[in-house]
């Protein structure tokens, strides 16, 4: 492994081990033999440039990785993420097309594959929240075929709307049956309770995700009851439904991202791991449906993904909905039924056409 200066550079032939360690930098990385990824990061790993020091993701995967004393330079396989943090909030300029997503405390780079030869140049300047900033022009090929990659933000931009609705109940309410049953003015059916606490169990055993017994009865509440105007007209199926999506997508119980999910918001609450195992298959169907990536600086776009990713849903309308199924059939070939088949059918329908 060559070291001068700052500049570290990480491929197949450099990195034998689970971990590599370079002078006081410390890099949780391990080689993979598929070709896909030669270099996965097992945690989040502290990166020191002479701007500040950046955090790579748990489970960002890169070609080849190279730190220079002010850039980072990553190749990205395709079907693989590289995810870049900064908790000072710096755009994180890079020579693709990607923005920056700032949040609330950090911003975020997430590089998605075929992408060659990436150099992020972080700046000082601190990105305004709500918005994408710092890719330059998309001069960067990725695998095969030599056409320039097009916008792929992954889905972290936050939302700027209202996480819930005036008349969204607490969770300290929606946790006790018999208030939550008081407040959206319904009588108390411990029955259903019983039966629907029995299904979230059954569906996050399902999905191999635990959850504490506060969690449980809250879900089952939710889905007796609702919790808001809008997951009250939804009906207990479709809440069940939608418990059972949060649970496969973000792999816990958040009741704010079920109500945002529910008013057509994209959830503030999120699980990256589960995005970046997601990111595969959402992508294909997402190109599929559409031609192209999706363009993260076009809002209609941006819901459609989000859609797709952590299945929104949106107040009914019939007509979205038929034109949702008939272009899924048109495009699949065959009719939708899986959630995430679902979800294409509501991207298209309310977000898209």
């Amino acid at each position: 492994m060559k070291m001068n200066n700052y500049n570290l550079r990480f491929s197949r032939r450099w990195v034998q081990g689970s971990v590599a360690v370079v002078g006081s930098l410390a890099l949780a990385l391990s080689a993979v033999g598929a070709a896909a990824a030669d270099v996965t990061f097992t945690a989040d790993t502290s990166v020191p440039l002479t701007q500040g020091t950046f955090t790579v993701l748990t489970n960002s995967e890169a070609t080849t990785f190279e730190v220079a004393a002010s850039s980072i330079t990553v190749t990205v396989a395709s079907g693989s993420t590289f995810s870049l943090r900064s908790n000072d909030s710096y755009t994180l300029s890079n020579t693709s097309s990607t923005s920056t997503s700032c949040h609330i405390g950090y911003s975020q780079l997430d590089l998605v594959g075929p992408l060659t030869a990436i150099v992020i140049t972080p700046t000082t300047t601190v990105c305004s929240l709500g918005s994408s900033s710092g890719s330059n022009s998309g001069s960067n090929a990725g695998g095969g075929g030599g056409s320039s990659t097009p916008p792929t933000t992954p889905p972290t931009t936050p939302p700027t709307t209202p996480p819930t609705t005036p008349t969204t109940q607490t969770p300290e309410v929606a946790s006790d049956a018999a208030a939550l049953a008081q407040a959206m003015g319904v009588p108390r059916d411990i029955a259903a309770e019983a039966t629907n606490g029995g299904k979230v169990g059954a569906s996050a055993s399902e999905f191999g995700v635990t959850i504490s017994n506060d969690d449980k009865t809250l879900a089952a509440n939710f889905v007796t009851y609702g919790t808001s105007d809008a997951t009250k007209k939804l009906g207990s199926g479709e809440r069940l439904a939608l418990v059972r999506d949060q649970l496969q997508t973000l792999g816990r119980i958040s009741l704010a991202a079920l109500e945002q999910l529910a008013n057509g918001q994209k959830p503030t609450d999120r699980n990256l791991p589960n995005e970046v195992a997601q990111l595969p298959q959402v992508l294909t169907a997402y190109e599929r449906l559409v031609g192209h990536r999706p363009n993260f600086q076009n809002a209609a776009e941006d819901l459609a993904w989000n859609t797709m990713m952590y299945r929104v849903r949106f107040d009914r309308d019939l007509n979205k909905e038929r034109a949702g199924i008939t272009k899924f059939r048109a495009v699949f070939g065959y009719t939708p039924t899986s959630p995430l088949n679902w979800a294409v059918v509501r991207a298209w329908g309310y977000a898209l056409q």
